[in-house]
């Protein structure tokens, strides 16, 4: 936690990626994500003394890309758009991206909404009301669009808890119609807590299969890709279904410890 805030926020509020490396190197998605390990940690261990320090990164983060919607959605960002190691996507940016990045605004809703639950267990009402009043208004305006939902996006608007019924609906049926096909080790995680918000638990054994072959192509860890010619033969993104069991477990009322 004091590695990640120990970047030097830009002027315009965005976190470089690459501490402790000098530089303005900057990938969204990857401020977005800073909100998220502050959200998990409150979650999950509950520290609030820990989590305040950085409460100003993360509002500088979401105004950074709040500040200047356009149609009532966040532009694409400047940066290295990266988003996963998918089959056409050069670099890891989405390719149908335009004048907007549908990835970054599902991803941008989900995080305004996580960023409110923190707001919420610090006591700050307005800001609680501030980040869901953009959440809500970046969702409307992006179901407006005629878009192209990638796997990725549906993964976020699912999570994010801004849709209703109807829309939740429509946008869960879409993704079950393709179950994870186009994402990489690391994006699957995202796929397991949209399953697990479900209970879609058949689905998640499925879809585990894959880490099965990882022996049988002598991984003794977790790569970073589901191929041979992995860059990286052992990242950490790819332990991820062990945090999907623990919940499980936890949820069927075994103690963490008894896991």
């Amino acid at each position: 936690m004091e590695l990640l805030g120990a970047a030097v926020p830009l002027a315009n509020g965005e976190l470089p990626c690459a501490y402790p490396v000098n530089g303005s190197r900057i990938i969204p998605g990857f401020c977005l994500y800073f909100v998220g390990i502050l959200y998990d940690y409150l979650v999950h261990v509950g520290k609030r003394e820990v989590i305040r320090p950085y409460l100003g990164i993360a509002r500088g983060i979401l105004d950074a890309y709040t500040s200047e919607l356009y149609d009532g959605v966040a532009p694409t960002p400047a940066g290295w758009n990266f988003y996963d190691w998918s089959a056409g996507w050069q670099s890891g940016i989405p390719q149908e991206q335009s004048e907007i990045c549908v990835e970054f605004n599902a991803h941008l809703v989900y995080t305004l909404y996580l960023q409110a639950e923190i707001e919420r267990r610090f006591d700050e009402p307005e800001l609680v009301t501030r980040c869901i009043r953009y959440a809500d208004s970046i969702k409307d305006a992006l179901l407006k669009r005629q878009v192209v939902w990638s796997e990725h996006a549906l993964c976020f608007m699912l999570l994010s808890g801004a849709l209703s019924a109807e829309e939740e609906k429509e946008l869960l049926d879409l993704l079950l119609r393709t179950n994870g096909e186009t994402l990489s080790v690391y994006f699957s995680h995202y796929l397991f807590e949209v399953y697990r918000k479900y209970r879609l638990y058949s689905h998640m054994d499925e879809y585990l299969k894959k880490w099965s072959v990882l022996e049988r192509d002598r991984f003794y860890t977790v790569p970073e890709e589901f191929t041979t010619d992995t860059r990286s033969d052992c990242h950490a993104w790819g332990a991820h279904p062990l945090y999907h069991y623990i919940m499980k477990q936890k949820e069927n009322g075994l103690k963490q410890k008894n896991v």
